[in-house]
């Protein structure tokens, strides 16, 4: 791939620099070019610097239909994304987002795995939900996606809890990309509290919010490692005695807590170093204005900017930034943003679906949806 004497390796880091659609237009400059930019060892390549840059970001809008915007370019319009569920008859869910990869579910009998930058997908194919003997009613679902850098293998794990005189059981199934199939590991230990909550992707594990048993109380984070397929509970800080709703996202490859004292304020705590319940930090505390509220809820989206900022998603129909310095909030407007919406980040990848998994060990995990690479 070297020209005019330059090296291939001082050609590649260059190229790694550039928003992936971009390089997918430059394929067709040479064969040399081609080869390199579609090698797995490129893809990684372009996956690390995305991740050590915070850069080819943009937000994935759900409503009825999927749009995209770039994050560093909030202002522009929002564009409708064709993807390859798509219906009239019903919307399409996001399961989780990795390495520029979405999950997406129209229902039971269709997910898919989908690169919205390279418009590669692969259909997964269909796994029974099995109930135990007897009339059990099925009352969550929830879903997990993520990459095990132990394994080099995609997997979305299916989480399934069922109740039956007042007696719950549960299912776990894992599909692999490398075996295309999906394989039980045995019940989920634990109970689930809220519905459509999916798995949170950190450190080579999805997180949920679960209680130790059926009842309506507990308030544990239960992170299940892809590589060992092993759960474990994670420490939390030192909240105090008040009462608060709890749920976890992530936010620049780091846990996060969301604990909302509705309706007096909402605090987001950072684990910054995973795992060392000494390293939750507090980031932000967000309150009410004096009343009418203003929020039922606040979510972190991803840092902004220099970093000195967060941008956040209130009520899922607001787009909002939070100054870390001067706590000041303002109202980002996006054209064409839907009233209600829910939002992943995502970074453009040229992660591909119908080679394997080669290239991406190693790679840093990335949340979210394609930013530059879903604009012309």
């Amino acid at each position: 791939m070297a020209r005019k004497g330059l090296p291939a390796d001082m050609i590649a880091a260059t190229l790694c620099r550039l928003p992936a659609k971009s390089l997918l237009r430059l394929r067709c400059l040479s064969k040399s070019w081609c080869s390199e930019i579609d090698s797995p060892s490129f893809a990684q390549l372009h996956l690390q610097n995305s991740t050590a840059t915070a850069s080819n970001l943009s937000l994935v809008l759900r409503h009825s239909f999927l749009s995209s915007v770039d994050l560093e370019r909030l202002d522009a319009a929002v564009v409708k994304l064709d993807h390859p569920l798509e219906a009239h008859t019903f919307g399409t869910e996001i399961l989780g987002c990795c390495n520029g990869l979405l999950a997406l579910r129209n229902s039971d009998e269709e997910i898919a795995f989908w690169n919205p930058t390279t418009r590669e997908h692969r259909m997964l194919p269909k796994a029974e939900i099995e109930p135990p003997p007897g009339d059990s009613r099925c009352a969550f679902v929830v879903y997990g996606f993520g990459y095990d850098s132990v394994h080099d293998d995609y997997k979305l794990v299916r989480l399934a809890q069922f109740y039956r005189d007042g007696v719950s059981s549960s299912e776990a199934k894992v599909y692999s990309f490398r075996a295309n199939a999906w394989r039980g590991i045995g019940d989920f230990p634990y109970y689930l509290r809220y519905q459509r909550c999916h798995g949170v992707l950190v450190n080579n594990a999805l997180h949920w919010v679960v209680g130790r048993d059926e009842s309506r109380g507990g308030r544990l984070i239960v992170a299940l490692d892809l590589g060992t397929q092993e759960y474990r509970v994670v420490e939390q800080p030192d909240y105090g005695e008040r009462k608060f709703h709890l749920n976890v996202k992530e936010l620049g490859g780091c846990l996060v807590i969301v604990a909302n004292y509705h309706p007096e304020w909402v605090d987001l705590w950072v684990m910054k170093e995973y795992g060392v319940k000494e390293s939750w930090t507090e980031l932000v505390t967000l309150r009410q204005p004096a009343k009418p509220y203003t929020f039922e809820f606040v979510l972190p989206v991803a840092y902004v900017g220099d970093g000195s900022k967060v941008l956040l998603v209130q009520d899922n129909n607001k787009l909002i930034c939070y100054d870390l310095g001067s706590e000041e909030v303002d109202e980002v407007r996006v054209e064409g943003l839907s009233k209600y919406f829910e939002v992943t980040l995502l970074a453009g990848s040229l992660v591909k679906l119908n080679s394997g998994c080669e290239g991406v060990a190693n790679a840093v995990n990335l949340v979210g949806a394609g930013a530059d690479e879903n604009q012309s």
